[in-house]
């Protein structure tokens, strides 16, 4: 591509779904941020934002770190997870402190979310995008699978909360988008564009640079490992990653915690009833966190003994596409039991509907190399999450990372069958979808507006 950023122009046939996500990702965000008005957009307080802000949000261990990050600049997330997630809210904080000045209002909430919501709404343009052109899905069977994508719980619920995972979603999806269309047209993807790919999703999110690389080799295959694309796409962007963490972290994150110390103990005794809720709050997670697998660094990062069955029913296909009534929308780390039950059979038939779904899509995806990439990404989540271990005590939060399988799946089902079969997956996908609309919408909006 001779101009990277012609693929954000919106074209004439996604206008309108451009228009309706836009309106859609608005408003759950301008619940989100109304939810807490008063307080979220109060100037810097004395002492600092972290209890304004974490006292009132709670959205499933989704994080509030980027407010945190507007509001007084400080970093409370790890940047080698994260390495150019500071460097984009980094200008926003200096923004953010000169309208601060001007209006006595915090626009930290403001700010977050329209990144959010831009983020969000080309998530579904890049996805609709795949459907029309990789896929070659008729408008209404875009839209179907589009709105389906978006009905799941834990896809919906990121689209409006100030955490990465609308981010890196857009940027996985664009992602797919790109390498589809090169292997579509039987061409390779060129060294420098493979740079600013694994640049984007690695900086946003360290581990997808590896979904970003088995991208580049379905789409370029053995020349992938030819000297010129393996020095620009593969290790100059993680030299370029290291070097900007580094450089954060000497230059922002070093001083910045130096900072906090010395206020914490100069006002110790003004400290000290937080100092004790987070002492609570470390008890109940110890007990609730993963399961380390040992004391070694790496060990320390798998979990194999959190029950696996439970696991997959009641949070990967089940809180990760279906929120539960109970301890709706609630931090797992704070006060929120790990596995939950469903009331109501109905949900226990739709997670039924749904893995079927993703075995369908499975079945009549699998000749095809766009889904074996899609499903690749798949294999390598499922690995890391549920077969090693990693995160799985809030699994569910990494829903948006690959669910996306599952619509793709179903649109290579939809394009092999035809007649009555056809005309019957295609009412079950349109059930799922609005039963899923409204069940998850539903808990939202009332989480939210109890609040």
């Amino acid at each position: 591509m001779n101009n990277p950023f012609r693929v954000f122009k919106i074209k004439r046939e996604e206008r309108w779904l451009a228009v309706i996500a836009l309106l859609l990702f608005t408003a759950l965000n301008a619940l989100t941020v109304g939810s807490h008005w008063a307080d979220y957009t109060k100037p810097l307080p004395h002492g600092g934002s972290w209890t304004l802000f974490t006292s009132h949000f709670e959205m499933s261990g989704y994080d509030c770190w980027s407010w945190l990050t507007l509001t007084e600049g400080r970093v409370d997330f790890k940047t080698i997870r994260h390495p150019l997630y500071l460097t984009i809210l980094y200008p926003l904080y200096w923004l953010n402190t000169w309208l601060m000045s001007l209006t006595g209002m915090n626009l930290a909430t403001l700010m977050i979310a329209l990144l959010i919501v831009v983020s969000a709404t080309y998530a579904a343009v890049f996805f609709f995008r795949i459907c029309r052109e990789l896929l070659s899905l008729s408008l209404s069977d875009a839209y179907l699978l589009t709105a389906l994508l978006f009905s799941f719980g834990h896809v919906m619920v990121p689209c409006m909360v100030p955490d990465h995972f609308a981010i890196t979603l857009c940027l996985l999806l664009m992602t797919l988008y790109i390498m589809g269309k090169k292997m579509e047209k039987g061409r390779t993807a060129g060294a420098w564009q493979g740079f600013l790919l694994a640049l984007c999703c690695g900086g946003v999110s360290a581990s997808n640079v590896t979904k970003v690389w088995i991208a580049a080799l379905f789409a370029n295959g053995k020349r992938l490992f030819q000297p010129k694309f393996l020095s620009i796409a593969i290790a100059l962007p993680i030299a370029v990653l290291l070097t900007v963490r580094q450089i954060q972290y000497y230059t922002i994150e070093r001083p910045l915690k130096e900072k906090n110390e010395k206020v914490v103990k100069a006002n110790k005794e003004r400290f000290k009833s937080i100092t004790i809720r987070e002492a609570k709050s470390q008890q109940w997670k110890n007990q609730h966190d993963m399961k380390k697998a040992g004391d070694s660094p790496l060990l320390q990062l798998f979990d194999f003994s959190t029950p696996r069955l439970e696991t997959l029913t009641d949070n990967y296909f089940g809180e990760g596409f279906q929120l539960h009534e109970d301890h709706c929308l609630e931090d797992e780390l704070i006060h929120r039991p790990e596995f939950i039950s469903y009331h109501f059979w109905g949900n226990y038939a739709m997670e039924a509907v749904i893995v079927l779904l993703f075995i369908g899509g499975m079945v009549f995806g699998v000749r095809h190399k766009l889904y074996l990439l899609t499903l690749s990404w798949w294999a390598l989540d499922f690995t890391l999450n549920i077969l090693l271990g990693f995160g799985i005590n809030e699994v569910y939060i990494m829903t948006s990372g690959w669910a996306f399988i599952i619509p793709i799946g179903l649109g290579y089902l939809l394009k092999s069958i035809s007649g009555k079969r056809l005309t019957a997956t295609k009412a079950i996908v349109l059930f799922t979808a609005l039963f899923l609309w409204t069940w998850n919408l539903r808990l939202i909006v009332g989480h939210l507006l109890s609040l």
